[in-house]
């Protein structure tokens, strides 16, 4: 069940990127970032059940950022700047005198990890897209991603033997690690061979190695959330694949490097 639902999901991606090229694609990446938003939210305030926080505040912040970090992006800072100076302000009156100050910095500290992790780090995968090349550096980042998941799952299965990290994922070993980072390097030098050729292939070998240690990480950073929501899953998206954020945690963590090193081959290339 779940190769036939990751089959389905490749086949609609491909799809939508055929009828609708690159705009299909970031809008169906925009739709993941908030059912992202929403996943993030129950997980980290499932324990305020009946409270603003987790029906209202959180959310409607974290949409508005979002979309003006999208579609204003020339403002971008100034309304981060405001809108988290007003969820502070927000959090403090409705919940300073009724909650304990232990409460209140906790989830202000969740508050701040959630910015960080479903809204900028989704903003940087975007920006990836709206590059010269955007369809072909998502195509790297999703590569390095999955390809160094892939790489990971056989080969820990295979010769896996000691744990990576016993606390957040048991079932994971540093033998896939390895492995994993093979895959992602693997996956970023053949990119940039067939796409780049005037690029140093050595280039796409670090960038593979390093977007796969920020991919690897952000694996262990949602395994973490979860163990500490009590949750098995981020939530459901199809069979056998949890949620949203089960899928592209890899994928969000490792957008800025390729972003970057994307931008600034762009710079060399024109």
């Amino acid at each position: 069940m779940r190769i036939l639902s990751a089959l389905v999901a490749v086949a609609l991606l491909v799809s939508v990127y055929i009828y609708f090229s690159t705009t299909g694609l970031f809008y169906i990446c925009i739709l993941a970032a908030l059912k992202g938003i929403l996943e993030f939210n129950k997980m980290a305030f499932n324990d305020t059940p009946h409270s603003l926080v987790k029906k209202l505040l959180f959310p409607v912040f974290g949409f508005t950022l979002l979309i003006i970090s999208v579609y204003y992006a020339q403002y971008s800072s100034e309304f981060w700047a405001l809108l988290l100076s007003l969820y502070l302000c927000l959090y403090i009156w409705l919940y300073g005198s009724k909650k304990s100050n232990d409460w209140l910095f906790f989830n202000l500290t969740k508050s701040a990890i959630g910015f960080f992790y479903v809204i900028l780090l989704p903003v940087m995968a975007l920006k990836t897209l709206e590059l010269h090349y955007g369809e072909t550096w998502f195509l790297l980042l999703l590569l390095i991603v999955f390809c160094g998941d892939t790489f990971a799952y056989f080969g820990g299965l295979k010769f896996g033997k000691k744990p990576l990290s016993q606390s957040l994922s048991p079932k994971k070993t540093l033998e896939g690690s390895y492995f994993g980072f093979l895959g992602s390097s693997c996956a970023s030098l053949a990119v940039g061979l067939i796409k780049f050729p005037t690029v140093n292939p050595l280039y796409f070998v670090v960038l593979g190695l390093i977007a796969g240690l920020f991919a690897q990480t952000g694996d262990l950073f949602e395994s973490l959330i979860k163990r500490i929501a009590q949750v098995k899953d981020s939530g459901s998206i199809m069979p056998g694949h949890g949620g949203v954020l089960d899928r592209v945690d890899g994928v969000l963590f490792a957008s800025p490097i390729v972003y970057l090193f994307a931008f600034n081959t762009e710079k060399f290339l024109f």
